[in-house]
């Protein structure tokens, strides 16, 4: 009997288009995945960046700064910690201080240095602070004062405080008379960087100068001095009329500026504050020498000392500049003589091209005090200048607002 053979199987339809993955879709689908995977990267490391750059300039206020190293008993609110965050006067430096070390030198200035694996690892040798070495920088000879203390113990604040007029004759000048580094930690600093600034901080051709572009970030006796007007103002006589002259000093200043580049020039390359701070400090010192000793004519009194006097530093924060300090936004200089004064002072240095080469500093800060005492006290009371002494000034910005920049920058090109 026959058999018929089995129906064939109906024939297998063919995919749909949908079905069907082409090359060129599989490419345009991880396109669009990069593209926005790019687009959060570049929105979100922004992003990290700013959180990165406050919480670092937070961190490295002196106030936070105590805090995170407390240890010695002492404690700090956060109450305390907000109130004072926005204080920006001259603090105590974190010099890894020798605790055997005090205001009187003791035998500092014969301590060994120690040297390991290439790199001082000690407290450099600081210059004695005695009697002796008050000759050196010429605080006992030439004022014949030399058992005079350094006393700045007071109770009642600097405010309260009359301000005393610019000495004379010779005042009775603190015996020794405050020195820059007087405690200097030489911790990653290379055997030739730490030799010369201890030569440096024990020669007198620099002690002698009494720089105030230096005392005023770092010296702990000076910072200390500002509680008792009579003492800060005749430390400032001092510094005013210095055993050596002023143009000597800045002879002096440029040439330690110039050998720190080359004995220091790994630590200005790695950006250890110690050094980059000398370095500032030593190239302003002429334009600062000129700010602390400006007078007052109304009231013949140092115009710095009224500053230290005043409840609130707004012009106090005027004297930062030079050093790199910008004028803090929230704050106003004062309307005064004494203001206008210094900030003519340092539009004149900006202006002059042999001095302006060594305010690098000023030149970035000097607008943060300009423009808002010109908003409050009128156009005449400053200048806003470039080098080429046109009517603006061509002012860097701040590091810390460069990932802010490149977060709108990005922002913008997402959106294009």
């Amino acid at each position: 009997m026959f058999t018929p053979p089995p129906s064939p199987l109906p024939p297998t339809p063919p995919p749909s288009s949908s079905q069907v993955s082409s090359p060129s879709r599989d490419v345009s689908v991880k396109n669009a995945v990069g593209r926005r995977t790019t687009r959060w990267a570049l929105l979100i490391v922004p992003i990290i960046l700013i959180g990165i750059t406050a919480s670092t300039r937070f961190l490295t206020h002196p106030h936070a700064f105590d805090l995170l190293l407390a240890g010695s008993g002492e404690s700090m609110s956060w109450k305390t910690l907000i109130t004072t965050g926005t204080d920006f006067r001259p603090h105590k430096r974190h010099w890894g201080v020798d605790p055997r070390d005090s205001d009187d030198g003791g035998s500092g200035a014969g301590d060994p240095v120690n040297i390991s694996s290439g790199v001082v690892a000690t407290v450099l040798p600081t210059p004695s602070l005695t009697a002796s070495m008050a000759a050196l920088d010429g605080t006992g000879s030439s004022t014949g004062n030399a058992s005079a203390s350094m006393s700045a113990t007071t109770t009642t604040p600097p405010s309260q405080q009359p301000v005393p007029t610019v000495p004379s004759s010779p005042p009775l000048l603190p015996t020794p008379f405050p020195q820059p580094f007087e405690q200097l930690s030489a911790d990653n600093l290379s055997i030739a960087c730490a030799t010369f600034l201890a030569n440096m901080t024990n020669s007198p051709s620099f002690r002698r100068c009494r720089p105030f572009s230096l005392l005023l970030q770092n010296s702990n006796t000076f910072v200390q001095a500002q509680t008792n007007l009579s003492l800060i103002n005749n430390i400032t006589w001092g510094i005013c009329n210095a055993p050596i002259p002023k143009s000597q000093c800045v002879q002096n200043m440029n040439s330690y500026a110039s050998q720190l580049q080359d004995s220091c020039s790994k630590e200005l390359d790695n950006h250890v504050a110690v050094v980059s701070d000398a370095l500032v400090g030593l190239n302003a010192f002429a334009v600062m020498y000129d700010a602390a000793c400006l007078i007052d004519p109304s009231s013949t009194t140092y115009c710095y000392v009224n500053g230290v006097h005043a409840p609130t530093p707004q012009d106090i924060y005027l004297y930062n500049l030079p050093l790199g300090l910008r004028f803090p936004t929230k704050a106003t200089p004062s309307c005064t003589a004494c203001s206008k004064d210094i900030l003519n002072i340092y539009a004149m240095a900006l202006e002059h091209p042999p001095q302006a080469d060594t305010v690098h500093a000023l030149s970035t800060t000097y607008d943060s005090a300009a423009k808002p005492a010109m908003a409050n006290c009128g156009n005449n009371f400053a200048v806003v200048i470039n080098a080429s002494g046109a009517a603006s000034i061509t002012v860097l910005p701040s590091l810390s607002t460069f990932p802010l920049f490149i977060t709108l920058t990005w922002i913008i090109l997402l959106l294009l």
